[in-house]
């Protein structure tokens, strides 16, 4: 892997243009700055959601991270002969039907069908059930996805759990947003039938694609968090909240038609279906009635992979 010293040399000249276009700044100019400043340089080569530096974020360090971020994952993949089989580079997700093989997915199905019977007689509250399944044992196709998603061979992950989702009648998490500035990953296996009623992830197809117009979005967005005026309403969360968030009740689709991207999808699928996405992606949790439930095996990919070494 590519030390930190030479890092920036991932860039192309087209990264710098478009990173410099947006700021108006010059990005060779920034980096000498960052590489000159102990305390920023820290924060930037961090896993946290922003530097939280209005100046710097002013000169574009935030989108300076975010297309960085970009160029080790691509190298990481060239550099172990990882080819994307999977539709993932165009998506921003991985969608396979009929994941596990029939006869072992039917006795997973009797258990499911067990623990959901119990916890809709109890009127259970969301949680974590303790369900818990080993895809890579149930296919092993799964560490081919692993390994091309971290762009590391030795990458080891395949447990997941089945998730209780009781919908509440506020949820926040129905706002379009992002999770992270940097490749990430959530998984659903759906262990039913799943339709609009469950309120299932909606997200934006390709929205993990730096362009243009997504990468004015992140600017925007950091110099809203990073704006230390914003801190005398008395409600940091308040920022913090809207930061990687579209504002509620915007009309999300006509906004992402401005942005060149395609209206949101709802990941309704057959049971059996493995779910990965990008947490970039603009994404949400779909409406669904009060007290509804919603069932999926769940996981949250872990932080395991140095972004810049």
């Amino acid at each position: 892997m590519i030390e930190r010293k030479n890092i920036f040399s991932l860039l192309t000249n087209e990264d710098k243009n478009i990173i410099s276009n947006v700021s108006g700044y010059n990005v060779d100019k920034l980096i000498t700055e960052i590489n000159d400043n102990e305390n920023i340089k820290q924060k930037f080569f961090s896993y946290d959601k922003i530097v939280d530096n209005f100046e710097f974020n002013e000169k574009g360090i935030q989108i300076l991270r975010c297309v960085l971020s970009d160029r080790v994952f691509e190298k990481k993949r060239k550099d172990n002969s990882l080819r994307d089989e999977f539709g993932y580079e165009k998506n921003g997700s991985i969608i396979i039907e009929n994941f596990i093989p029939q006869d072992k997915f039917q006795q997973i199905e009797a258990m499911f069908l067990e623990v959901k019977k119990k916890i809709i007689f109890d009127s259970s509250p969301s949680h974590n059930t303790g369900f818990r399944l080993d895809l890579q044992n149930l296919n092993p196709i799964f560490d081919s996805i692993v390994h091309y998603l971290y762009g590391q061979t030795n990458f080891q992950y395949s447990e997941v759990e089945l998730i209780c989702l009781k919908h509440k009648k506020m949820d926040y998490q129905r706002d379009l947003h992002v999770d992270k500035w940097f490749p990430h990953f959530k998984l659903w296996f759906l262990p039913e039938d799943t339709d609009d009623k469950m309120g299932p992830l909606h997200f934006v197809k390709g929205s993990h694609i730096l362009s243009e117009q997504k990468i004015k979005w992140i600017y925007r967005q950091s110099l809203i968090q990073s704006f230390d005026a914003m801190d005398l309403f008395g409600d940091k969360e308040y920022k913090n909240y809207f930061s990687h968030r579209f504002y509620p009740g915007t009309e999300y689709n006509e906004y992402l038609q401005k942005m060149g991207f395609e209206k949101e999808t709802p990941c309704a699928f057959k049971k059996n279906t493995l779910i990965i996405f990008d947490t970039r992606c603009f994404h949400r949790r779909g409406t669904a009635p009060e007290n509804n439930y919603r069932f999926s095996f769940r996981s949250v990919f872990p932080r395991r992979v140095a972004l810049f070494k």
